[in-house]
């Protein structure tokens, strides 16, 4: 029986890195960047991917020093490069020596156009946004069971508040089929418990392909739709998603998301105990000065010599009532003596007394119109002259005008 031969794992990992670098010693490869990052040394670690694969990529310091570009996160370029195994961790890599740029990728050009689209709609607008309750009671998630997420926010919440109510709604989140997971979760949790008091919906970091289900477009109208006030948990701080833009509110990660929707128990209890110092102190205060207030009440005269206040307010009604008697009868004899006047004045004015002085009154009848003029007297009509006593008939005879 042949011998067989054991390789170590350095071993395999040269044999590999050397049939690897043999097989492909230079080639182009077309793709777009993700998980871009720019380490200290000046090297440039990403990940070159298509619709459906990727490959880990590095580009050495001394290489991208001639780019007349910069390479950053959804940046479709043409790189030439060769295949190579890093041994210490068995991973292979796209070792690149030139990279020229083709535009921005595909899922960032997706990205831009729903998010310009739901934002003409309406969907981000803050007037949309619900308030997340104080004090929720029960509280939903959904996202992977398995990640470690959600292992964050059960353990921020247990820390803070372990009182609250928790449902987890399992859900892929990555995938062709984790968009159809959330859309359903959200829709599940505000049919079954429109109680719920708020929602978290999110997942750990990742490339953009990993985030990319909460940026299809049903999950964005899910988060907006939903009456449950919805908190967005997607990756890290500086990952952005479609759903944090729908969501009424994002948090930077799953735990500041816990952090966010449940208060600290003891913070609570504090406030709480604040709360009710200052409601027994004001309490006191009241009952301090209602106490007073009695304490003065009780030594008033009001109480403590009731009749003394009687007698005071009878004396004192007697001296208005005989103040108003003098005012009343001075105002008559005033008013009386005006009218005595008045009366003297329109005496000596009537024509009565004119007529006891000499004068006369002369009507023509049977109008009995005043004779004020001879013109206006005719020969043959007949007179009556008043006098101070009795009355004269006569008739004119003639009349003269005045000369």
């Amino acid at each position: 029986m042949p011998t067989k031969k054991i390789y170590t794992v350095t071993e395999l990992n040269n044999s590999a890195k050397n049939i690897l670098e043999e097989k492909f010693p230079s080639l182009w490869v077309q793709g777009e960047i993700s998980r871009f990052t720019l380490h200290s040394s000046g090297h440039m670690y990403f990940t070159l991917k298509d619709s459906s694969c990727a490959v880990d990529s590095v580009m050495f310091r001394r290489e991208n020093i001639k780019l007349d570009f910069s390479p950053g996160q959804g940046v479709e370029v043409l790189v030439k490069g060769r295949l190579s195994l890093f041994a210490p961790q068995g991973r292979y890599q796209l070792v690149v020596e030139e990279m020229k740029e083709k535009g921005t990728g595909e899922l960032e050009e997706k990205f831009r156009k729903l998010k310009e689209k739901l934002f003409k709609e309406g969907l981000f607008d803050e007037k949309h946004k619900k308030k997340i309750p104080a004090v929720p009671r029960l509280i939903g998630i959904v996202t992977s069971p398995t990640g470690a997420a959600v292992r964050d926010i059960l353990n921020v919440i247990k820390r803070r508040f372990s009182n609250v109510d928790l449902i987890i709604y399992p859900s892929r989140v990555q995938g062709s089929l984790a968009a159809g997971d959330i859309t359903r979760g959200i829709e599940v949790l505000n049919s079954r418990y429109p109680e719920m008091d708020a929602m978290i919906v999110g997942r750990g970091g990742g490339s953009i392909e990993d985030l990319w289900p909460f940026n299809e477009e049903s999950v964005a109208r899910a988060v907006f739709n939903s009456k449950i006030p919805v908190i967005s948990a997607v990756g890290h701080e500086i990952d952005f998603t479609i759903c944090d833009f729908t969501s009424d509110m994002r948090a930077p990660t799953p735990s500041a998301a816990a952090e966010l929707v449940v208060k600290n128990k003891e913070d609570l209890l504090r406030r709480v105990s604040r709360l009710e110092r200052s409601m027994v102190d004001s309490v006191r205060g009241k009952i301090k000065l209602v106490s007073s207030s009695c304490r003065n009440a009780f030594d008033s005269a009001v109480l403590t010599r009731p009749f003394k206040i009687i007698e005071e307010r009878i004396q004192q009604a007697d001296y208005l009532e005989e103040k108003l008697t003098t005012v009343l009868k001075h105002g008559m004899e005033i008013r009386t003596h005006r009218l005595n006047t008045l009366a003297g004045t329109f005496k000596s004015l009537s024509p009565r007394k004119t007529l006891e002085r000499g004068y006369s009154i002369t009507y023509i009848l049977p109008e009995k119109k005043p004779v004020k003029s001879s013109s206006s007297a005719r020969r043959g009509q007949r007179m009556e002259t008043v006098l101070a006593s009795g009355v004269v008939i006569s008739e004119i005879t003639a009349t003269e005008k005045e000369k």
